[in-house]
């Protein structure tokens, strides 16, 4: 699909002569479209669906934290990066010990919270509808299936109780996101 096998190194282009240096955690958005953190050329990389591979966040072989527009905006070591609302990317960056977002209109940030609040996911299995109560009033949630595709979101919500009925979906596991107020709440992983 991608990679050229030549080591290590960095290319964009067509699949077949792109290159990386020790990809590690991969997603997929809902356009199908897969997000590659090139771990050691300190950048996430974005494979079309054409297999075109591309740089979208990050500044090749500098490892560092710094936000700002993604011309500048650096990267300390990606290990995964995922899609997540509203069309913005959640990376986490392992040397900096921070989350960061790129925002697609072109800014990274690491001000990003990850807020332990006790979320409860009821009833945990579940053939079809999930309660969820929070503490913390919910904004907005994102629920993924195990391939870390985006199956169902919605926003503007403000509430402390939720029903989903995810009756739709193929069962599994599904992980859960939630916006709170002071940040966002990741990796609650439930069967369905």
């Amino acid at each position: 699909m991608a990679g050229s096998g030549i080591y290590p190194g960095h290319q964009d282009g067509p699949g077949s002569s792109a290159r990386f240096n020790f990809p590690k955690g991969i997603s997929l958005d809902a356009e199908n479209n897969i997000y590659v953190a090139d771990r050691l050329n300190f950048v996430v990389r974005k494979i079309d669906t054409s297999y075109n591979v591309t740089t979208i966040a990050g500044i090749v072989g500098q490892s560092d934290l710094i936000n700002g527009p993604l011309a500048e905006g650096a990267i300390g070591r990606p290990v995964y990066a995922t899609p997540f609302q509203d069309g913005n990317l959640l990376i986490s960056d392992w040397v900096n010990d921070v989350m960061r977002i790129v925002d697609f209109d072109g800014v990274i940030t690491s001000t990003i919270a990850l807020v332990d609040v006790n979320v409860k996911v009821s009833p945990n299995p579940s053939a079809s509808l999930f309660y969820i109560d929070s503490p913390e009033q919910v904004e907005a949630y994102s629920i993924y299936d195990s391939r870390m595709q985006l199956i169902k979101q919605e926003a503007k919500l403000n509430l402390h109780s939720l029903q989903i009925d995810l009756s739709a979906y193929l069962s599994g596991v599904f992980i859960l996101r939630l916006k709170l107020p002071e940040g966002i709440v990741t990796k609650k992983k439930f069967k369905g």
